[in-house]
């Protein structure tokens, strides 16, 4: 009989060593998981920074290039507008001259 109760007391034993491991796993696995959707949502918000950071990076740039394109085509226009006077003012010193001719 005290064999019996030995046997009955070490399966016992066993079977809430065995619950407890259970729980304990059960306990790392969700630790785990809460870690790994932590880990997700913080590389998320990483690459989220990284794209941001990025595309001020890219707008900054096209600004520049759109301000220097603008200056060049302001002092083309400067230059054209500067000869279209220059000949306007021959075309009428032309005309003038001619009048003058009459």
């Amino acid at each position: 009989m005290e064999k019996l109760e030995k046997i009955l007391h070490a399966e016992d034993a066993a079977r809430a060593e065995a619950e407890n491991a259970r729980a304990t796993a059960t306990t790392m696995l969700s630790e785990a998981r809460a870690k790994a959707a932590e880990l997700l949502r913080a590389g998320r918000e990483d690459l989220r920074d990284a794209v941001a950071a990025r595309r001020e990076a890219v707008l900054e740039q096209a600004r520049a290039d759109a301000a220097a394109i603008a200056s060049d085509a302001e002092v083309e226009a400067t230059t054209q507008m500067d000869a279209a006077e220059g000949r306007a003012d021959d075309a009428t010193t032309a005309v003038l001259d001619a009048l003058k001719g009459i």
